[in-house]
């Protein structure tokens, strides 16, 4: 009998949006990765090994991968319409303690508890709508 295990990157996108790609010179779509080591047992992820590597942007036609910070001021949604920060930037309430923030979702109002510290992509449990949110 045979066992196959060893260790393996397990990757997870986590927003698709359009940008203008430095290489490509063009308007293309963009997928922001992030990955993990995982055991496997059979090339099949088991549980996770190490912490999270920092995400990627990789553009969908040339399939080179940037730094995040790629998107600032290049930032387009799905349907080609340029991305405004301002619009998804939420403003912290007075509920805040010395380890997490209390933020709106700007799209249906709903309190999200936050941990501070932390910048990054963030799900409304009420409406599904992914926020880019900071908390610095």
């Amino acid at each position: 009998m045979f066992i196959i295990f060893g260790l393996g990157p397990k990757h997870k996108v986590e927003a698709r949006g359009q940008f203008v790609c430095p290489k490509c010179s063009i308007k293309t779509k963009y997928n922001v990765k992030s990955s993990r080591q995982y055991f496997r047992l059979f090339f099949i992820p088991i549980f996770p090994t190490g912490k999270k590597n920092e995400s990627i942007v990789e553009c969908q036609t040339c399939n080179r991968t940037y730094y995040t910070d790629i998107l600032e001021n290049n930032n387009y949604y799905l349907d080609g319409s340029p991305f405004k920060k301002d619009d998804y930037d939420i403003e912290v309430e007075t509920e805040s303690n010395e380890t997490h923030a209390i933020k709106n979702c700007p799209n249906c109002q709903t309190k999200i508890r936050l941990q501070k510290g932390k910048v990054g992509t963030v799900i409304c449990p009420n409406c599904q709508r992914r926020i880019y949110t900071s908390t610095q």
